[in-house]
């Protein structure tokens, strides 16, 4: 078992939940909006399982099989890939995951906020990177308005203007920290929403 699924999943069994996500992007930033929210993760013996790729079904059916029979409850937070939706409702029917435990994004974690905390998270990026990149609402809106991702816009533009990607986990970062900032919002966002819910799950238990 060890072997076929890694040493890191050998700890699973003593946590309440895990919450599997799909790189580095929600590892950075899902703790930051989590402390905004007042939500202790460790506290609720929740772990952020982190499987270091997008649309990996495979590794996470892998994950749901190793936890079914155990009292750890999984948790999906999943970028909206055109096969997820199908194979999630695999799982679901054979009671692997629960439907109320699976949050994903049309897109990706970035789609989820809107402009204003990207324009400020791309100027912060920028500053501390020593670069400058020419980017207004208008362009912005513009791109979500035709179904780019946000990413691979940015990174776009990052790349005509400086030569550059994206560091997306830095980028993250400082998007969970604007939002987590703004104590003036009415709203959730969809993570912050989802992390929500899983915190009132966990505290059922």
């Amino acid at each position: 078992m060890k072997q076929a699924l890694g040493h890191e999943n050998t700890d699973l069994f003593g946590f309440n939940g895990v919450v599997i996500i799909e790189g580095d992007t929600e590892d950075v930033a899902l703790p930051i909006l989590a402390e905004s929210l007042g939500i202790d993760l460790p506290q609720l013996g929740a772990k952020l399982l982190n499987i270091r790729g997008s649309g990996k079904t495979a590794r996470i059916e892998e994950l749901l099989k190793f936890l079914k029979d155990s009292d750890t409850i999984p948790f999906l937070m999943l970028d909206g890939h055109p096969n997820v939706q199908r194979r999630v409702d695999d799982w679901i029917r054979q009671s692997w995951v629960r439907k109320e435990n699976v949050f994903i994004w049309e897109k990706e974690f970035e789609d989820c906020f809107d402009n204003a905390i990207i324009l400020k998270a791309v100027k912060d990026w920028t500053l501390e990177e020593e670069i400058t990149i020419r980017l207004s609402e208008e362009e912005l809106s513009e791109a979500r308005k035709t179904g780019k991702k946000i990413s691979d816009f940015l990174d776009k533009k990052a790349f005509e203007q400086t030569g550059r990607s994206v560091d997306k986990p830095a980028l993250a970062e400082k998007i969970a920290l604007i939002a987590a900032a703004d104590k003036e919002r009415t709203e959730l966002t969809k993570p912050e929403e989802a992390l929500k819910e899983i915190k009132e799950a966990l505290l059922k238990i």
